[in-house]
């Protein structure tokens, strides 16, 4: 994916957190060839729901999403599905 393709696709990520109800939960998922779940990198391995909205959880997780780039491989989403 091109820089500003990323970009764009990042920003629209974070004003969707940011326009999430107060009482959603929610998570977020990096995929490629490989993927990553954002609640188990932040502690919280074997949580099934991922995060309770909160001004924390949703500062961390856009912060996360700013750093993310086109870097995990492919486009596979069988497995993080």
């Amino acid at each position: 994916m091109s820089g500003s393709k990323m970009e764009t696709t990042k920003q629209a990520l974070i004003l969707f957190l940011k326009s999430l109800p107060r009482e959603s939960m929610f998570e977020v998922i990096s995929f490629g060839s490989s993927f990553s779940i954002l609640s188990e990198k932040y502690g919280r391995k074997n949580i099934i729901n991922g995060f309770t909205y909160s001004d924390e959880n949703v500062s961390f997780a856009c912060k996360e999403v700013g750093d993310f780039s086109a870097n995990l491989g492919g486009t596979e989403i069988y497995d993080p599905l």
